[in-house]
């Protein structure tokens, strides 16, 4: 196959011309194009080294978004309330988790580009992410305590997907409310968190 071609470019702007129209607008040039042979060392991405599992995000009911209703208050000085972005796409357990909500640091509720944000030739509205970055890395985690909204979502992200349950439940379980859980359920969560169990009986 030949890496010779011919590049057609216009900048005719109305997109329903007839083809007399825009065919004077066009100018034809040779060109050629890069072409990967086999055993050819492929080039190297730039965001290789931002990326562990390609340019998206899991699991995304943590970490993707949309606008929630605030309270009669607001949702406060420099914040925004969100709420975990569900889909019919989900699998399991994610399915299962319940949707997180909080006031988030506006600055770190981000527009992301992913695939399904990308039609062709033009991007689609972009997805709202909570993503604690700074510049091009993650944040530390003391970075994070400084900006209270922030590290409340991480927390109950980070609870979420260690354990596999949703905001209320990791609420009943810090506060003590174990008569919601059942034995199982409570062992369950236990070994989930990397505790030994032990069972007494007297």
């Amino acid at each position: 196959m030949t890496n010779a071609v011919r590049k057609w470019h216009s900048t005719l702007r109305t997109p329903d011309a007839t083809w007399q129209q825009a065919e004077s607008t066009f100018t034809i040039t040779n060109g050629t194009v890069f072409q990967l042979n086999a055993g050819d060392d492929l080039p190297v991405s730039p965001y290789k080294r931002k990326f562990r599992q390609g340019a998206i995000l899991v699991p995304r009911v943590l970490v993707t978004v949309e606008d929630a209703p605030a309270s009669a208050l607001g949702a406060g000085a420099g914040r925004r309330r969100v709420r975990s972005r569900r889909t019919n796409q989900e699998k399991e357990p994610w399915k299962y988790v319940s949707t997180l909500t909080g006031s988030v640091e506006t600055e770190h509720v981000r527009r992301t580009y992913l695939g399904e944000s990308i039609a062709p030739y033009r991007p689609l509205e972009p997805i709202l992410s909570v993503l604690p970055l700074e510049n091009d890395r993650l944040m530390r985690p003391s970075e994070i305590a400084e900006n209270p909204g922030l590290s409340d979502w991480w927390t109950q992200a980070e609870a979420a997907e260690r354990l596999g349950i949703g905001q209320s439940r990791v609420s009943d379980l810090v506060r003590g409310k174990r008569d919601k859980f059942s034995l199982d359920m409570l062992v369950t969560l236990a070994t989930r968190a990397g505790q030994h169990v032990e069972l007494a009986l007297s």
